[in-house]
């Protein structure tokens, strides 16, 4: 029997939202070096998979900046620029809506990659 999945793919306002959480807990970067959006370094924990409509894994990574033109995290896996990616909140009772990303730069260093990916959502560029 198929069955069909259906995930939800979040947006602006998903990743507004998630600024703002990362904002009320974090930082602002103050370098604003050739950045397009001002960034915020925060705590939080993410979900991250490369099919969510398939059975793929979830991983857990740590973030370690946002800006509405996309994300910065910690994880233990090296990934390759271009390489297309969804990330989420962490949340053990209410999922959030993925967003979908593609790895910009991947740099090796003692907590295991820093992964920078810009955000590819649906409205992200209207």
């Amino acid at each position: 029997m198929n069955e069909t999945v259906t995930i939800s793919l979040g947006g602006k306002a998903e990743i507004g939202r998630l600024f703002k959480l990362a904002a009320a807990v974090g930082s602002p970067d103050f370098y604003a070096g050739k950045r397009k959006w001002p960034r915020i370094t925060a705590p939080l924990d993410l979900e991250l998979c490369f099919d969510p409509a398939g059975d793929d894994p979830l991983q857990r990574v740590a973030l370690q900046h946002i800006s509405e033109g996309g994300i910065g995290f910690w994880s233990r896996t090296r990934l390759r620029g271009g390489k297309v990616l969804y990330v989420r909140e962490s949340s053990d009772n209410d999922p959030r809506p993925w967003l979908k990303a593609r790895v910009a730069h991947c740099s090796a260093a003692l907590r295991g990659f820093l992964i920078g990916c810009a955000f590819e959502s649906a409205d992200q560029s209207k």
